[in-house]
């Protein structure tokens, strides 16, 4: 018969880390498994924990585990009075979650293009991908969970009285994909000719978010013929340099490529680059002519102890580098302290594949290096590794990240240590 008002405590891991959740004698092994119902405390019986309905059934949403991690996750279910915990002669249930079981649930539509010109020649066209995601990636239906997503693609040319309307749905994958073009120009017109766009879902489709491209739900492409010109206002200047740093025995190296194309992203022979720091001291160097990308490579070094934050600034011009164009941030990172009971602190960088994160811990910027060992948090609940830093892989896509990092028990160079994350 169904017993109602029974507590039930719930808790899980990833599958690889299953045959360590419990000890021989059938306790909980407190540093590998992760609290999953609201409750005060794993693996005990408490006031706080779910109880079950007069039909004996409790609903548990398990925290941290918005995405399944690679290769599954082990949820285990028991249920006792208050102040029990698990041990000898409690026999917990456990089931097993498949790695791909949850499909998501889409909450935007991304939308990118590789097109990064100021301009697009007339008779050219022009890109754009969309894809489904929701907090933590990429997923294959819409809103629903279930279903494909559709929206309505509406392009308004010069010359036409109405737009050009079509319907787009995701495929398989959530992904699906658009173009802009102008094949020739319209009779009885001169000068830029500029093409918009307006994306509005139809069924089960997210908002659209913009990925650095030139729109998301709305945009503009301008189209021309005009000649070739990196003059102000029509070149593009672009820095490709690290994010980030890291300071060692206060002494450092970076490398940066200054890129200048003319409006339409071609480059221009001959033009001239060169690269100024705003740290004292740190002159990257200049004048150089580009190669035949448009760009030139410089290498400059640090002399000092980290937490600095630079702008580096490049210019360019056809004969000499006067004219001011993009202007990039670098963060020398020091090593940061354990920061035991700490403020959160803002994340400035980091790359999830070194495993790097910085923040700015309030001397400036510090360098976090993280492992499987450690213990991970998202926005207040515990979670695996491989969520954690996909929410951080998210945010760090951002221009601006726009999270925060608590930290405690760290040590750099230290592996065996645990360290716990909290990100929010």
């Amino acid at each position: 018969q169904p017993v109602s008002r029974a507590a039930v405590d719930v808790f899980w891991t990833a599958a690889d880390q299953a045959g360590r959740a419990l000890s021989a004698g059938g306790t909980c092994d407190l540093a590998t498994v992760i609290q999953a119902d609201p409750s005060s405390f794993p693996c005990e019986i408490d006031g706080t924990d779910p109880v079950t309905g007069r039909d004996g059934e409790a609903r548990v949403a398990v925290n941290g585990l918005r995405r399944v991690p690679e290769g599954g996750a082990a949820v285990w279910a028991w249920t006792g009075r208050d102040g029990d915990t698990l041990g000898p002669g409690t026999e917990p249930f456990m089931f097993e979650v498949a790695e791909g079981a949850d499909r998501g649930f889409a909450t935007e539509t991304l939308v990118t293009t590789a097109f990064n010109a100021r301009k697009a020649r007339i008779g050219s066209t022009v890109l754009y991908a969309m894809q489904l995601r929701d907090s933590v990636g990429d997923v294959s239906t819409g809103v629903n969970g279930t279903d494909p997503a559709r929206w309505s693609l509406s392009v308004q040319k010069p010359g036409q009285t109405d737009p050009e309307v079509q319907t787009l749905v995701s495929d398989g994958t959530g992904a699906a994909a658009f173009s802009i073009s102008l094949a020739a120009r319209p009779s009885g017109t001169s000068g830029d000719l500029a093409v918009t766009y307006t994306l509005a879902a139809l069924d089960n489709a997210p908002p659209a978010v913009d990925a650095g491209g030139q729109g998301a739900a709305a945009g503009t492409v301008t189209f021309s013929d005009g000649p070739s010109s990196i003059a102000s206002g029509s070149a593009t200047v672009t820095i490709e340099t690290r994010d980030y740093v890291h300071v060692l025995d206060s002494f450092s190296s970076n490398n940066a490529t200054v890129t200048v194309l003319d409006q339409y992203g071609s480059p221009v022979p001959g033009t001239m680059v060169k690269l100024e720091s705003s740290l004292s001291g740190v002159t990257p160097g200049g004048d150089f002519a580009v190669d035949s990308r448009g760009s030139h490579r410089f290498v400059y070094r640090y002399s000092g102890a980290g937490r600095v934050t630079e702008t580096l600034t490049a210019k360019y011009g056809e004969t000499s580098a006067t004219v001011t164009g993009a202007t990039k941030t670098v963060y020398w990172a020091a090593d940061a302290g354990p920061h035991d009971d700490g403020a959160a602190r803002a994340v400035l960088a980091g790359d999830v594949h070194r495993r790097h994160i910085v923040v700015d811990d309030g001397d400036g910027p510090a360098l976090l290096v993280y492992d499987g060992n450690d213990r991970f948090n998202l926005r207040g609940s515990p979670t695996t590794l491989a969520v954690f830093e996909a929410a951080l892989a998210t945010a760090l896509g951002r221009p601006s990240p726009g999270v925060t990092l608590r930290w405690s028990n760290y040590l750099a160079g230290s592996d065996g240590r645990v360290t716990e994350y909290t990100l929010t």
